[in-house]
């Protein structure tokens, strides 16, 4: 399954180069990609709404275990905050100083 997602990012990447050719230029070219991309987007949203849900989730509902993986994952994530919190602010820095300098005009 991963690698269908993996690939649909390349098919979208290849349908987005595709219509941005076809609208080309003119100053208001960007509507119709978007509204065509927004209809795309509802229309997988519908499409969705047909499959049935995993039986994996379904097995979940009906032992009534709602919160406890969302509490496992929440002591998780306090985890590694505590333990990983020197590298996660350098990596922050470096990723705002990379966005500011590639998006500033000097």
């Amino acid at each position: 399954m991963s690698g269908i997602l993996q690939q649909g990012y390349s098919l979208g990447y290849v349908i987005g180069a595709y219509v941005n050719l076809k609208v080309g230029d003119a100053p208001d070219s960007w509507k119709p990609a978007f509204w065509g991309a927004a209809a795309a987007s509802i229309a997988v949203g519908f499409i969705r709404l047909g499959f049935p849900e995993s039986r994996q989730f379904i097995e979940a509902k009906k032992s009534g275990n709602r919160g406890a993986h969302s509490a496992a994952f929440k002591k998780e994530i306090k985890k590694v905050l505590r333990l990983e919190w020197k590298m996660i602010c350098t990596f922050t820095c470096c990723y705002v100083s990379a966005n500011v300098c590639n998006n500033s005009r000097l």
